[in-house]
């Protein structure tokens, strides 16, 4: 069915019998308005003008909604909000929510480049990837249930301030497709990964992750610059700096697994009841200032790994095992670094230790596994 919308008007019947295939194109610059049930299964197309929806009217029965330039979808006068399914509009076309929550159903992968308004929140569920690459102002928060959501910048997720605006993985993944910084906090309420395309930087508050899970991946590289908490982290690929984060382990696994990449820690308390950080491919890790304790190995390498290990400002006498065949671990002990750590290894692994300057110290205290040492510090 297609309304040509020449002036301002408003359906309250039944729109569409259950179980209809057919669809809705909206044209004509006026406001076409649905207030009663809706039950059509085909696409719901915004050609021009404003289509909205009020009371408990909804359109989560619709298949495919796509707004064109300049079209609008209001749903600011519904009693709930409603669910949309594969969202897409084009750069010009929005979306207002007033104080309501919009689901969007990603059925399938989505683009949409126009603006999300109002005081209401934006939940994304469905497999397929939904993008957003315009510029939102939407206030309340983003949570991701399923799927992955894509943003290329901060405002993809909103204007709103951070008390009201955070982000929750609920399920789902985030990707990340441009370099920018947030000041929104990041929280988990089941595993999640946060991916970074190569060469971009993102940076954000704090996350907050409980006894989830939380995988970094992609080629780019994830700060977090103010801290937070964390029960399990995963790098797999590209750049990790963690800032003053609190990390605290009871899990039999490690608290850090780090597949590929580089992990920066700067400050903050990292505990765990296993071990603390646990290598499987070739990494940097660097401590800076972090206070660590840990009931297993402090680090501990598997089989064909080459790793480097760089302390600054840092005491350290977590145990040290590379217990793989064919792996090296080079540790660089730098400024101000007292190394006190019992380091063992299996017979094919490699231990190379270098003392840096005169601030950086070597404490032995028992039987220890080092092949080769240049020191310019103190033993």
């Amino acid at each position: 069915l297609t309304v040509n919308s020449l002036a301002d008007s408003v359906f309250s019947g039944e729109f569409g019998a259950e179980g209809e295939t057919g669809g809705l194109l909206k044209t004509g610059a006026a406001s076409f308005t649905l207030a009663g049930q809706n039950n059509y299964t085909g696409d719901t197309t915004v050609s021009a003008g404003k289509l909205s929806l009020s009371g408990d009217s909804n359109i989560e029965k619709s298949g495919n909604v796509r707004l064109n330039r300049d079209a609008t979808l209001d749903i600011s006068a519904t009693t709930n909000g409603t669910m949309v399914n594969n969202l897409t509009g084009d750069e010009g076309s929005h979306v207002v929510l007033g104080d309501r929550l919009l689901t969007v159903n990603s059925l399938a992968d989505s683009v949409f480049s126009g603006e999300i308004s109002g005081n209401g929140s934006l939940i994304k569920k469905g497999q397929g990837d939904m993008t957003l690459d315009g510029i939102n102002s939407y206030q309340g928060i983003t949570r991701i249930d399923q799927g992955n959501l894509r943003i290329n910048s901060d405002q993809s997720l909103g204007g709103g301030n951070k008390n009201n605006s955070d982000l929750i993985m609920n399920g789902g993944g985030l990707k990340i497709f441009g370099s920018f910084a947030s000041d929104r906090d990041v929280y988990f309420n089941a595993d999640g990964d946060i991916s970074v395309d190569k060469d971009m930087s993102s940076s954000w508050n704090k996350i907050h992750t409980g006894d989830y899970k939380f995988t970094k991946s992609g080629e780019g590289e994830l700060i977090v610059r103010n801290g937070g908490d964390a029960s399990e982290i995963s790098l797999m690929n590209g750049a990790l700096t963690l800032i003053n984060l609190n990390m605290n382990s009871e899990k039999q696994d490690a608290l850090l697994n780090v597949n590929n990449g580089v992990l920066n820690i700067i400050g903050g308390d990292v505990s765990a009841k296993n071990d603390l950080i646990y290598i499987t491919g070739d990494s940097t890790i660097n401590l800076d200032n972090v206070s660590i304790k840990s009931s297993g190995n402090g680090m501990r390498l598997s089989d064909n790994v080459q790793s480097t290990l760089s302390l600054r400002n840092q005491y350290t006498d977590m145990p040290i095992l590379v217990e793989g065949k064919n792996s090296i671990l080079n540790i660089n002990a730098g400024d101000n670094t007292t190394l006190a750590s019992n380091m063992h290894k299996s017979d094919e692994s490699t231990i190379n230790l270098n003392l840096m300057n005169n601030s950086s110290n070597w404490v032995i205290s028992q039987r220890t596994d080092v092949d080769n040492v240049r020191n310019s510090g103190n033993i």
